[in-house]
C-alpha cells in the first residue's frame, strides 16, 4: 500500500515536530524549509535528510559583505521578492511532488501559493483569522492543552 505524501512547511520545528513523529508511521511525510538553522535541528532529531527539501529564495546572497549590501536593495526596489520567489518555489514543489496534503506553521506563505494539495495551518490563530476568510481555501488546527 502506497503512503500517502504529506509535506509540511516549517518556520520552526517548535509545533510541527510532535505531529511529524505522530503522523511519521502512516504517512510519507518531507519537510520543506526555508531557513538553514532548522535542517541543524531536524538532523539533531534524526530526521533523515532525503525527507528535507531545503528552499531559501535569495540565499546565494548570503555568502559576502558585499552581497548582502545586494540583498537589501534588491529588496528595496522589489519589495517582497523573497516571498514571491518561495511561493514560486513552493508551487514547483507541489506540482512536481504532488503531495495529498500540506501542513505549516506559518500561514502567510503558503497561503499564497497555488497548490493541488488541501492545505493546513497548525497552532496559528492569527493564520486562521487573517488567511481562512481569504478566497483561498485554507485549513485551520488548533490544539488546546487543558490541565487540571
Amino acid at each position: 500500500m502506497i503512503k500517502k505524501k504529506v509535506f509540511f512547511l516549517a518556520d520552526s520545528t517548535v509545533d510541527l515536530f510532535n505531529l511529524y513523529t505522530y503522523l511519521k508511521k502512516k504517512y510519507e511525510i518531507k519537510w520543506v524549509i526555508y531557513h538553514k538553522d532548522i535542517i541543524k535541528d531536524l538532523e539533531r532529531k534524526q530526521v533523515s535528510p532525503q525527507k528535507i527539501n531545503f528552499i531559501n529564495a535569495l540565499d546565494f546572497f548570503n555568502k559576502n559583505l558585499l552581497f548582502r549590501i545586494l540583498k537589501k536593495i534588491i529588496k528595496i526596489f522589489f519589495g517582497n521578492i523573497d516571498k514571491k520567489i518561495l511561493i514560486y518555489k513552493i508551487e514547483k514543489i507541489d506540482s512536481v511532488f504532488k503531495p495529498d496534503f500540506w501542513i505549516t506553521d506559518t500561514g502567510s506563505i503558503l497561503s499564497r501559493a497555488k497548490t493541488n494539495a488541501p492545505k493546513c495551518s497548525f497552532k496559528h490563530g492569527i493564520a486562521y483569522k487573517i488567511y481562512l476568510t481569504t478566497t483561498i481555501h485554507f485549513f485551520q488546527v488548533t490544539i488546546i492543552i487543558i490541565v487540571f
